[in-house]
């Protein structure tokens, strides 16, 4: 469950949506059953009951509330650009390597047969 939400970092997901992701197949009081059980061991896994929210029947994670390493690479590659188009080669250097040095393969490459 936190794996599909951390993909869209501050958006709602569907209970539904996830229900179908996690147990697919599964009747939807079995499936709510269990979501119920995946959030409140989500909530305590992360110790702040507050970074997982609920709406509208959605879970998210609250926006800025948790630092992806996905959002970290992307802001470092951007910046890497930024400064390579601005001629400051060593500004450049640095925020392409901070990039580099938090790669450690290819996104979720674990679960790359997942539907989800």
């Amino acid at each position: 469950m936190l794996k599909i939400l951390a993909m869209h970092p501050g958006h709602k997901v569907s209970r539904d949506r996830l229900i179908e992701c996690l147990w697919p197949g599964v009747d939807q009081k079995h499936g709510r059953d269990r979501l119920k059980v995946a959030v409140y061991s989500l909530r305590q896994l992360l110790g702040h009951g507050e970074l997982v929210e609920h709406a509208e029947d959605a879970y998210a994670l609250r926006a800025g509330a948790v630092l992806l390493d996905v959002e970290m690479f992307e802001w470092f590659v951007t910046d890497g650009i930024r400064h390579a188009r601005g001629q400051r080669p060593d500004l450049a250097a640095a925020s392409l390597g901070d990039a580099l040095r938090l790669y450690r393969g290819d996104f979720l490459e674990e679960d790359a047969y997942e539907e989800w």
